[in-house]
Parts: structure tokens; C-alpha cells; sequence
């Protein structure tokens, strides 16, 4: 779906927006962007889109706007975001996210310091380990971890309940190509035809404390 069918979604999120009990009023500007104003903090611009995959091109159509966005919203399902875009949007301050990303921002005095509490949690979580000398975001869900005494390693972040053999299909055409997938969900349940395409695709299926394990060891 292209920006322009965004009719639709700028009152969708105005309305929703007025659910949270940080936001005192809304108002749309246009098809793309929404007025927030909030409680105890600045007002600030959304911008609102809903497609399958967020490209540089459309961040950077986004930012030229007026009033310039700070935060931009897909609410596309299944949707992701490619690393050029990623890379655009860190550059501009201008975080992407969905809608629960959205509700956390508004919290916020300057939203355009906004994180993924999951990205937050991983990269602390890398930071904490004594094996780990430095990691590289790669894309929107994989990173390039280099180890003290063993080679680097490529992972994915998967987030998913009950991972599938389509998750990791699906993760591995996206993003390309990931030793590990780090199961970040820690409820998350692997079935067995998930453990069947990550063997053929020569990556493995990990959960925190056994991602822990395996930054130790000498496989990669």
C-alpha cells in the first residue's frame, strides 16, 4: 500500500492516540501527518503510513514534510524495515515503529529518542557479556557480534510466540542470511519444523541463557 492511500489511517490514529492518557488532543494535518499534544510534554508531528516494507525513499519524502515528522508509524502487519532505511531514519532522528511503539513515545520528552524496548533489551544484553568485544546493527532485526576469543557471529532477533518454519523462512528472505536467531520472546515455544528449515538453512534456533552459552563457545 503507497502513502497516498493513506485516507483512512490519519483519523484512525488521531482517535486511537486519544486513548492514552498522555495525549490531551490530536488533530490531522493531512492524509500523512497527525498533531499530538500531550499533558506534560511538547506537542509533536506523526507521520502515518501503512506498507509492507518501509524504504529510504519513503523516509526521506516523510522528513521534507511540514511540519517535519518525529516519529513515523507503520501499521502495516507484517511489514519491516529495510537496513537503508533504518540507517536514513537513525540519521535524521526519526525513529519507526508501530503502534505500540507510538503509545511508549508519547511518554516521552523527546520522542525522537524512542527505542524498541527489545532492541534496548538485546543490545544490553550483548553489552553484559564478557565474550563480546563490540556488535554492529546490521539491519532492523540482525546484528554482527564480534567475540573476544572466537570468530563473529551473524544473529537474527526473532520475537515470535511460536516459532514456525515460516518464521525462519521468512527471516532468513528478508534479511539475509544469520548463524543464530536469538529467540528474544522468553515464552517462545520452537516447533519441530522450525528446527528441520533452520537446520537446512545452517543456522541455529537459541534462547537467551543458551545464546549465553554459545557467544563462549568455539562453533559458530
Amino acid at each position: 500500500m503507497s502513502p497516498q492511500d493513506n485516507s483512512w489511517i490519519a483519523s484512525w490514529v488521531a482517535e486511537k492516540l486519544l486513548e492514552a492518557k498522555e495525549v490531551t488532543g490530536t488533530t490531522v494535518l493531512s492524509d500523512l501527518l497527525i498533531s499530538v499534544e500531550r499533558r506534560h510534554e511538547p506537542p509533536f508531528v506523526v507521520a502515518a503510513v501503512s506498507v509492507p516494507c518501509v524504504e529510504p525513499s519513503l523516509i526521506k519524502m516523510l522528513t521534507s514534510l511540514q511540519p517535519r515528522p518525529s516519529f513515523v508509524l507503520n501499521l502495516a502487519r507484517e511489514s519491516y524495515v529495510s537496513a537503508e532505511a533504518l540507517t536514513l531514519s537513525n540519521d535524521e532522528e526519526v525513529p519507526i515503529g508501530r503502534m505500540g511503539d507510538l503509545v511508549r513515545a508519547v511518554r516521552l520528552t523527546e520522542v525522537t529518542t524512542y527505542k524498541d524496548p527489545e532492541i534496548t533489551y538485546a543490545e544490553r544484553g550483548f553489552e553484559q557479556h564478557s565474550n563480546v568485544s563490540s556488535f554492529e546493527r546490521l539491519d532492523e532485526r540482525r546484528y554482527s557480534i564480534q567475540r573476544h576469543s572466537r570468530p563473529p557471529v551473524i544473529i537474527a532477533l526473532l520475537n515470535e510466540y511460536e516459532l514456525t518454519a515460516d518464521s525462519v523462512r521468512v527471516a532468513r528472505e528478508r534479511y539475509g542470511p544469520f548463524r543464530w536467531a536469538l529467540l528474544t520472546n522468553p515464552n517462545a515455544r520452537i516447533t519441530g519444523n522450525a528446527e528441520e528449515v533452520s537446520a537446512t538453512l545452517d543456522c541455529r534456533l537459541l534462547p537467551w541463557r543458551e545464546f549465553y552459552k554459545a557467544l563462549s563457545r568455539d562453533d559458530s
